[in-house]
């Protein structure tokens, strides 16, 4: 009866090491690849910033201004704007110190916009302003006035600024 209980209890101790080192260690193949890549994590919090969303809407530009979920949305909109333009929303502490928001930044749509959607707990959050690049870690072409997220489900708060000099 020991023998029998010894050989049980080892056998699952194996399987289960092997079943452990299988899922932690895929084959290298082209499929291990895919399984390979990290996927993305939640951010973690920055103190002195406001909590962004983790959902996928977050890193994801919308480029018309349709409402996702039980969100709102920012938009910049740009004219006259040189193509590879970055835009990069930043948030104001209210000392005078501003902080790129994570997971707001990134290049024009094909209409020159930039939308992000705005979970509702951040609703009315205030200062931000949008900085416009000549590319990624490029020189400063413009930043926006100061704005506060919208306030309700479904509202759109939109900036616009142009960038032509001679306007």
């Amino acid at each position: 009866m020991m023998r029998w209980f010894f050989w049980t209890v080892m056998s699952m101790v194996l399987l289960l090491g092997v079943a452990a080192t299988a899922v932690s260690q895929p084959p290298p193949t082209a499929h291990a690849a895919v399984l390979m890549t990290p996927l993305p994590t939640r951010p973690e919090a920055t103190p002195g910033l406001p909590p962004r969303p983790t959902d996928v809407p977050t890193a994801t530009p919308i480029s018309q201004p349709t409402v996702v979920g039980d969100g709102a949305l920012i938009q910049l909109v740009v004219g006259s704007a040189p193509e590879g333009v970055w835009t990069v929303v930043q948030w104001g502490d209210g000392h005078g110190r501003w902080y790129d928001v994570e997971g707001w930044r990134g290049t024009l749509d094909e209409v020159q916009h930039q939308t992000w959607w705005v979970a509702p707990a951040d609703f009315g959050d205030a200062p931000f302003r949008w900085r416009v690049y000549e590319e990624e870690d490029g020189r400063l072409l413009a930043t926006s006035p100061s704005f506060s997220l919208p306030t309700t489900t479904g509202q759109v708060v939109r900036v616009e600024l142009d960038l032509d000099p001679d306007s």
